[in-house]
């Protein structure tokens, strides 16, 4: 009942990890302000392509306002949290991925002994190659009804990487209870005494023991890098948004200041018209005196004669 609940929040939270847009995985999860809806910052720089004439961007789904910068959806934000989602997503998709590292080679064929396996027959108690796994496929007469398991499968862990057998092929009675890591497959006892000797040999406890730190180590690593550049990425925005509030406090104390001169100019102006025609009207005044008195004395002069 558990795993069914499992599986059933499952695609809930990989729906969440969606981008609305192209409908596949959050590629560098970028959120607009307005709203607090999250797209690919790619499919939104796609988006933007149709609306370069627009200062702000429009929310494809709720359609409210995001005011854009000069450098449009290169200075949207970006989603820290969903970006966190999405490689703790693909840590837990890939981890496993370490298993490529202990891969078996085929067992089936002298001639492919160095070739990497890629499935493992239970019937035959061996591992394949993909010629091998090829054969077993077209000569049906002969390898029909067997069962065969994908190594894919065990690397995404769709079936277990302990003993895909218990018994071995040479010896029927005997359990395959070790590991040989030069060879890389599961062998009995007997078989270490006949064919492995001087091999490195770790029985299964250990093997898996090994693998499962080496799986520990890699997401402690994983996990590590990822508070790592998350912290990163926060003191990136936290820069930023310290740059942005200086050039904005600059650009207000650049329009204050021209707003000031402005004024003291507009005042300077006005005063200096105001004293240049005072100065005409007194220069008009003292010309006016001296054309009357000039005329006065013309007529003084008229009169004496």
């Amino acid at each position: 009942m558990a795993q069914q609940t499992d599986k059933e929040k499952a695609p809930s939270s990989l729906e969440n990890l969606t981008c609305p847009l192209c409908l596949d995985i959050f590629d560098e999860a970028t959120i607009l302000t307005s709203c607090g809806h999250t797209f690919c910052r790619k499919c939104l720089k796609n988006y933007d392509l149709s609306h370069q004439d627009l200062d702000h961007m429009i929310c494809p789904l709720c359609r409210k306002i995001t005011k854009l910068s000069a450098n449009r959806v290169g200075n949207l934000l970006t989603n820290v949290t969903v970006n966190g989602l999405v490689d703790n997503y693909h840590a837990e998709c890939g981890g496993m991925n370490v298993v490529l590292e202990m891969r078996p080679k085929c067992t089936a064929s002298k001639f492919h002994q160095e070739s990497d396996a890629v499935s493992f027959c239970r019937t035959c108690n061996n591992y394949m190659c993909t010629d091998c796994d090829c054969s077993h496929a077209l000569l049906t007469s002969v390898f029909e009804g067997h069962e065969i398991v994908s190594i894919q499968d065990i690397i995404n862990g769709k079936v277990s990487i302990g003993h895909l057998s218990e018994k071995c092929c040479i010896h029927k009675q005997e359990n395959k209870d070790v590991f040989c890591e030069d060879c890389k497959v599961h062998v009995c006892l007997k078989c270490v005494i006949v064919g492995h000797q001087h091999h490195n040999i770790k029985n299964q406890a250990d093997f898996e023991q090994q693998l499962s730190l080496k799986v520990n180590n890699l997401v402690q690593r994983c996990a590590a890098k990822k508070t790592e550049l998350e912290k990163n990425i926060q003191n990136v925005e936290v820069q930023r948004h310290e740059v942005y509030t200086a050039v904005q406090e600059i650009l207000d104390d650049v329009s204050q200041a021209y707003s000031i001169k402005a004024k003291e100019l507009e005042e300077n102006h006005r005063n200096l018209i105001e004293q240049i025609n005072a100065i005409k009207r007194s220069f008009d005044d003292d010309l006016s005196v001296l054309k009357s008195k000039d005329r006065q004395r013309i007529k003084t002069i008229f009169v004496v004669q």
